[in-house]
């Protein structure tokens, strides 16, 4: 059984999921008429796909309307209750990465899942199909437990970063950006925490996260003059 809604915030197009290695791939041609069977019976299909790009297009809107707000206070605007979005730009940005994301993810689970299943057949060669049932059922629960993390982490960050960038360009603010914190160096990331302080028009273009589990966001420092009522993207709803 996949996890719908066991890991919140793994949304967006860049899916930490689609930038791990994976080996040659298993066509279903490939596989033998049992193992065919097996696949048919336990793979992801439209049905799952449209079920969790509604669940991730859900956690998009919640990760991206607390965003909003935090970056709105730490701007100093004044800002109680929640935030429910309403513009349509952003709203249909959200959609088509979830749609992409969901995509993603099924499509990568059932090439993962064609590998494992001829992976089975070459470790055992008189599995049948409560063979390959079992060995699924253990392979499904270990994938999802090793990658989930990984794509939470990195999709809520992408998340707050498309919030962060919206609020500073539909603002039109002014200031400085660095990447934080600055004391965590990964590879990838290495190049922009050695930039330090640049113009928050150039920060606002590093597209953070830059890789599965990186812990990186962006610091902001607003200078100049603030619109009185800043672009949230949506209207604030009290609590109740």
């Amino acid at each position: 059984m996949l996890p719908f809604g066991s890991s919140g915030g793994y949304c967006k197009a860049k899916s930490a999921i689609l930038s791990l290695a994976y080996p040659a791939p298993v066509a279903k041609q490939q596989l033998t008429a049992v193992q065919q069977m097996v696949y048919d019976a336990f793979s992801v299909g439209p049905n799952y796909t449209d079920l969790l790009t509604e669940e991730l297009f859900e956690q998009a809107t919640s990760d991206f309307g607390a965003a909003i707000l935090q970056e709105a206070r730490a701007a100093g605007y004044d800002l109680t209750g929640s935030l429910k979005l309403t513009d349509p730009m952003v709203l249909g940005d959200l959609r088509g990465r979830a749609q992409f994301a969901a995509s993603s993810i099924s499509d990568t689970y059932n090439a993962e899942m064609r590998r494992q299943i001829a992976r089975i057949g070459e470790e055992v060669r008189t599995a049948n199909r409560s063979t390959y049932l079992a060995k699924l059922a253990q392979w499904d629960a270990a994938r999802w437990q090793k990658h989930l993390p990984s794509i939470s982490a990195t999709e809520l960050g992408t998340a707050r970063n498309y919030a962060q960038v919206d609020f500073i360009y539909r603002n039109q603010l002014t200031g400085r950006a660095r990447v934080d914190p600055q004391d965590a160096v990964c590879p990838d990331c290495e190049d922009l925490v050695a930039e330090d302080w640049v113009s928050l028009e150039e920060g606002y273009t590093w597209s953070l996260p830059l890789h599965p589990n990186c812990i990186h966001s962006l610091e902001v420092e607003y200078e100049g003059e603030m619109p009185e009522s800043p672009w949230l993207g949506g209207d604030l709803e009290e609590a109740a």
